[in-house]
């Protein structure tokens, strides 16, 4: 072992070197030199670029690489423990980048880029550069790897940084790195292909739960293709899966104001449910949905289907038992009457408390729209 005259220096060694002995100990024919060797190349590949030779910063760099090598590593522990792995074939200037990455050394990193030029693929059982910055939340490496990336877009490279990109994208999305994953999809959006629809809705409602509306307001202001903005509609009304009532309030009020949702029409697809998007929130009992509907002027009976019927939401907030939306269609008019015969076909006053009161307050508006009729007559 390198004599060390620093005494800290000294001991930190000492101590990584202590748990390649314990690993060591832990398996039957030993652990190979793998981790050893990639940390001792990597050392003097940063000692040879900084042109620097005091034991101290040898002892900096091998603490920063052993500390890189936990987090950067998947495989860490099967490489330290398990006698099957060999060095492995790649240069050592990719796993000098990626450490780099992880230290945050932005000389280094301009360094290595000169020499590595993909920032997408995983150098043998490490990460990809870009995939490090995304999960330490380096914004501005990040911002410096995806600026490099630019001038190697070849078809092929197109190809393999979509591949990372979603997986990258995804991995920052659901650890709620918002502002890490806003740079990432600007960069995708702008310079690689579209990313598929159905990740792009994934997006929205991972960030309509953590209710991040700069991160969902970011996906809807790309250029979306047709293909994406019709999902996203067809996912707002499968009720089999809900989005919830808050999540589902941001998508409404973000595509209604960007005008991929229009409020007067009709969505229809055979596997969910159809109709008005007040016919939608009667179904599912959002009362925010039906409020938005009902200010822009649309009629509380909602539109007329295929066969010239209304939809009558009533009648669904009523088979639903939100009396707090019964209320607010019966504000804006709407027809009791079909409702009424749904409770009286179902008998509904038999069954609970909570049933009879709603069908007190249907009872009572049909009451008063046939006084209303015979006083206009």
């Amino acid at each position: 072992m390198t004599s060390y005259a620093d005494l800290t220096a000294r001991r930190l060694v000492e101590r990584h070197l202590g748990s390649f002995l314990e690993y060591r100990c832990k398996v039957r024919h030993g652990a190979p030199d793998v981790l050893p060797t990639i940390i001792r190349n990597v050392v003097d590949e940063f000692m040879n670029a900084t042109e620097q030779s005091l034991d101290t910063a040898r002892a900096a760099y091998t603490e920063s690489a052993c500390n890189a090598i936990k987090d950067c590593f998947p495989t860490a522990i099967g490489l330290a423990t398990t006698s099957y792995y060999r060095i492995p074939n790649e240069p050592v200037e990719a796993y000098c980048l990626v450490i780099a990455v992880w230290m945050k050394d932005r000389e280094l990193i301009t360094h290595y880029l000169s020499r590595v030029t993909s920032i997408w693929e995983p150098t043998g059982d490490v990460f990809s550069p870009i995939a490090v910055a995304a999960k330490s939340q380096a914004n501005d490496v990040a911002s410096q790897l995806l600026e490099h990336a630019k001038s190697c877009l070849t078809k092929t490279a197109k190809g393999k940084s979509n591949k990372e990109l979603e997986r990258v994208t995804t991995e920052t999305v659901r650890s709620q790195h918002w502002d890490t994953a806003i740079m990432l999809i600007d960069w995708w959006f702008l310079h690689g292909r579209k990313p598929r629809p159905t990740v792009i809705v994934w997006w929205t409602h991972e960030a309509g739960r953590a209710n991040a509306t700069d991160f969902l307001h970011r996906v809807l202001d790309q250029k979306l293709s047709k293909a994406t903005k019709n999902l996203l509609i067809e996912r707002l009304y499968d009720i089999e899966n809900c989005w919830g009532n808050h999540n589902q309030d941001l998508l409404v009020e973000a595509l209604i104001d960007r005008q991929m949702l229009d409020i007067t029409e009709w969505y229809y697809n055979e596997r969910t449910y159809s109709g008005t998007l007040l016919a939608l929130a009667a179904e599912i009992g959002n009362i925010n949905i039906a409020k938005r509907y009902l200010e822009s002027g649309m009629s509380a009976d909602g539109e007329r289907n295929g066969l010239g019927k209304l939809e009558y939401p009533l009648v669904s907030a009523v088979l639903g038992g939100n009396k707090a939306l019964i209320k607010l269609l019966l504000a804006h008019d709407a027809d009791p009457e079909p409702a009424q015969d749904r409770i009286i076909c179902g008998d509904w006053e038999r069954k609970s408390k909570v049933s009879k009161r709603m069908a007190t307050l249907i009872r009572k508006a049909v009451d008063s729209k046939k006084a209303k009729a015979l006083t206009d007559a």
